[in-house]
């Protein structure tokens, strides 16, 4: 923060591999300046002691990683993460153990070239109380699985969370069995127009 050296230029047009060491609990995009137009790969997310990441807006970012090195596992918030990017893949296990996050707001939204979401991949994260808008119009997803949100005990809200995923055609039994203490939901499949049924009995173990 507030170093003369975080700004550099090159004086060459190119390709460039950035990497960070040392402590970087914050990295914030947030839709706007240079740099959101010039990341492409996140190769990998290292252990930094990230708390804050967000690269909204990163329209060329295509690419990003598993959390192999549980660089991750510190974050608070998910806020905005991954919103307005290009990525067409989610890897496995990317939030697992991110038991400091207490809530998931718009991280994949307006991701239009996913197709599918991974089995698990907000797998233990027990201190997420609110997931909102986390998907909202992926326009090209069509599947979800049903392991999703498995062992998120904890949350509380399901808002807008597939808002505007018209592509999406089915709702997988079973997909909220885990989320015990979920008290409300509301516009949770909003606007998806593929959909033609709900599953029987689909918020059959939340406390409605």
């Amino acid at each position: 923060y507030n170093d003369s050296n975080t700004i550099h230029e090159y004086t060459t047009p190119g390709v460039y591999t950035l990497s960070i060491s040392g402590l970087c609990e914050t990295f914030v995009v947030n839709n706007v300046g240079v740099i959101k137009n010039v990341i492409t790969k996140v190769l990998s997310w290292g252990n930094v002691g990230i708390k804050q990441l967000n690269l909204w807006g990163c329209n060329n970012l295509t690419e990003i990683v598993t959390d192999t090195y549980s660089g991750l596992t510190l974050l608070e918030e998910s806020y905005y993460t991954f919103a307005n990017t290009s990525i067409s893949n989610i890897p496995n296990g990317l939030f697992y153990n991110c038991t400091n996050i207490q809530l998931f707001d718009a991280t994949f939204s307006g991701c239009t070239s996913l197709t599918s979401l991974p089995s698990y991949l907000f797998y233990n994260c027990t201190g997420v109380t609110n997931f909102n808008n986390v998907f909202g119009t992926c326009t090209s997803l069509t599947s979800i699985s049903s392991e999703l949100f498995d062992n998120c005990i904890n949350v509380e809200i399901f808002g807008y969370v597939f808002y505007g995923c018209t592509s999406l055609t089915s709702i997988p039994y079973g997909l909220f069995d885990n989320n015990i203490n979920t008290i409300r939901f509301f516009y949770t499949f909003d606007g998806c127009t593929g959909l033609t049924s709900i599953p029987t009995d689909l918020f059959r173990y939340n406390t409605l």
